[in-house]
């Protein structure tokens, strides 16, 4: 089924970074998903960056579900960036990396 709205600007790191936590339930349920080196030759990411990202979206799904079922909370984002902006600590002296910390720190501000 084709999507037909337009997708948002994302940062290569962001995309990985989802597609990389979003594997893990896809590959536990057999679907078919792309290997976590395909995922990088694709989307061109920086590793460190996009590996703390899918970790900062696992480690906040719980609390996640948690703010869903209580209405919708604050706290889970928080966990998001505070992994985000650990990540663009040690990431800032790579151009392609700070490009990524800007674009992943917007993406964080329109979710909040």
């Amino acid at each position: 089924m084709p999507i037909s709205d337009p997708l948002p600007a994302v940062a290569s790191a962001e995309t990985a970074g989802w597609l990389l936590a979003t594997r893990r339930l896809a590959v536990a349920n057999g679907l078919p998903w792309p290997s976590v080196d395909e995922i990088f030759e694709a989307t061109g990411a920086n590793r460190e960056h996009a590996h703390a990202i899918e970790d900062a979206i696992t480690a906040a799904l719980p609390a996640l579900e948690q703010s869903l079922s209580q209405g919708c909370g604050e706290g889970w984002m928080q966990d998001v960036r505070c992994v985000a902006d650990a990540s663009a600590t040690r990431n800032s002296d790579e151009p392609r990396a700070a490009a990524d910390n800007d674009a992943t720190q917007a993406s964080i501000e329109t979710l909040c």
